[in-house]
């Protein structure tokens, strides 16, 4: 019997429960964010610099960390992934 693996879609939800509710730069769970800060979507590689809207190039942010990676690719900044970001499978 040979198991099929497919791709989860990526949506807000399946992203931030790939990466436990936890922002991949500064490592905080959504339960440590201030309450003016918010879990959000960050492209590794902005789409303004040819990055894609795939699992591989998008990575759960709190809006702080978010907000100061701006526009730039990540190898431009000081930060680090916590994680290599992967497509999950069902």
């Amino acid at each position: 019997r040979v198991a099929f693996r497919t791709k989860a879609v990526l949506t807000q939800r399946n992203l931030f429960s790939r990466d436990n509710h936890t922002c991949q730069y500064c490592g905080r769970h959504k339960s440590e964010l201030r309450k003016n800060e918010k879990l959000t979507r960050d492209h590794v590689v902005p789409r303004d610099l040819g990055g894609k809207d795939e699992w591989e190039n998008v990575v759960t942010a709190c809006n702080t960390c978010n907000n100061k990676k701006a526009n730039y690719r990540l190898e431009d900044t000081k930060f680090v992934l916590k994680k290599e970001p992967k497509a999950p499978t069902l």
